[in-house]
C-alpha cells in the first residue's frame, strides 16, 4: 500500500510540473497570451447546451435582419414602381429616421459594452500586476530572511549539532519543525522554510542519511523535501507552486 501511494504521489508531482512546464514554455513562446487564456475560459464555460443555444440566437438574429432588409427592398421597389403620395413620403421619412434612431441607439449600446468591457480588462490587468509584484516583494523578502538566517553563527552551530545526530533523531527533530511543533523565526520564514535551509546546509552524505529516513515512512513528503531542495531560490512562480503541492500531502 505503501508503494502504491509513492508511486501515485510522484506521477502526481510529475504530471503538476509537466503541466507547469508545458504552459510555461507556451508562455514563453508567444503561443499562449492573455487573449488567448480568455477565449480558453470562454470555451471551456460554456457547455454544449450554452453553445447551441447561443449559436440559434446568433441564426435567429441573422434570419430577422434578412427579413428587414427584403421587406425594405420590397417597400423601395413598391415606391419606385408606383406614384408616391405626400403621406407615402412622410411616412417613408419617419421608416428611415426611426431606422437611424435605433441603429444609433444599438451603436451606442455596444460601445457601452465595449466600454465596460475595457474597463474591467483594465480592472483585471492591475490586479493581476499588483499580485505579482506583492509576490515578488514577498519572494525578494524571503530570500533575503533565508541569507540572513545561513548567515548567523547559532544557524551554523544548529547544523553542526544536526549533524552530530544519527539519522533517525534528526528526522525526528525536523519532522517536529515541520509540523509548527516549535516557534517559528522571527521574519518571512516559517518553520518549513527553516527545515529545507537546514537540509541544505548539512554535508550530502548525512542529507541523504536524513532523506532515507523521511522515505521510509514519509515518502511522500520526502519528496516535497527533495523538489523544494531543487525550486527554493529559484523563481516565485515555481517556489510557490513546490510549496503548495506539499501542504495538502503532509498531516
Amino acid at each position: 500500500m505503501r508503494n502504491l501511494w509513492t508511486i501515485v504521489s510522484v506521477v502526481a508531482l510529475a504530471n503538476l510540473l509537466a503541466i507547469g512546464a508545458v504552459v510555461g514554455w507556451l508562455a514563453a513562446s508567444g503561443r499562449l497570451d492573455r487573449e488567448r487564456l480568455q477565449e480558453l475560459r470562454q470555451i471551456l464555460a460554456d457547455t454544449p447546451q450554452d453553445r447551441q443555444q447561443r449559436f440559434e440566437a446568433q441564426a435567429e438574429e441573422a434570419r430577422q435582419r434578412e427579413a428587414e432588409a427584403q421587406a425594405l427592398r420590397d417597400r423601395v421597389q413598391s415606391l419606385t414602381t408606383s406614384p408616391m403620395t405626400a403621406e407615402e413620403l412622410i411616412a417613408l421619412q419617419q421608416e428611415a429616421s426611426m431606422a437611424a434612431d435605433q441603429r444609433m441607439t444599438r451603436a451606442m449600446r455596444e460601445l457601452d459594452d465595449l466600454r465596460g468591457l475595457l474597463a474591467r480588462e483594465r480592472a483585471e490587468t492591475d490586479r493581476l500586476g499588483a499580485a505579482i509584484e506583492m509576490q515578488r516583494a514577498a519572494f525578494e523578502a524571503r530570500i533575503a530572511e533565508r541569507d540572513r538566517l545561513v548567515g548567523q553563527e547559532q544557524f551554523r552551530m544548529a547544523v553542526e549539532s544536526l549533524q552530530g545526530l544519527r539519522a533517525p533523531a534528526a528526522r525526528n527533530v525536523l519532522r517536529a519543525m515541520w509540523d509548527g511543533q516549535t516557534p517559528p523565526p522571527r521574519g518571512d520564514l516559517d518553520g518549513k522554510s527553516v527545515v529545507v535551509e537546514y537540509l541544505r546546509a548539512m554535508d550530502d552524505r548525512q542529507r541523504n542519511k536524513v532523506l532515507a529516513e523521511f522515505e521510509k515512512d514519509e515518502p511522500a513528503l520526502a519528496a516535497v523535501l527533495l523538489e523544494r531542495l531543487r525550486t527554493d531560490g529559484v523563481s516565485p512562480e515555481v517556489a510557490d507552486a513546490a510549496a503548495g503541492a506539499g501542504q495538502p500531502q503532509t498531516p
